[in-house]
């Protein structure tokens, strides 16, 4: 999932598709109700990343944590 932002005063119309005109134009909190699922699978597989070594984490007991 990436977002771009475009830069101050920049015409978003000029490169970009109407449905990424519409994503780039979302509000934040829209966007997280619609990708939570995403969201939240991508901070559980970064969370493994980090873990300590040794440490019984898994995806099921991450995303357990989570709500």
């Amino acid at each position: 999932m990436r977002l771009r932002i475009p830069s101050q005063g920049e015409d978003i119309t000029d490169h970009t598709t109407q449905k990424e005109q519409q994503d780039v134009l979302m509000r934040l909190p829209d966007f997280i109700q619609a990708n939570m699922q995403r969201i939240l699978d991508d901070a559980v597989d970064f969370a493994i990343t980090q873990a300590p070594e040794g440490a019984q984490l898994n995806h099921k007991r991450l995303r357990n944590a989570s709500h």
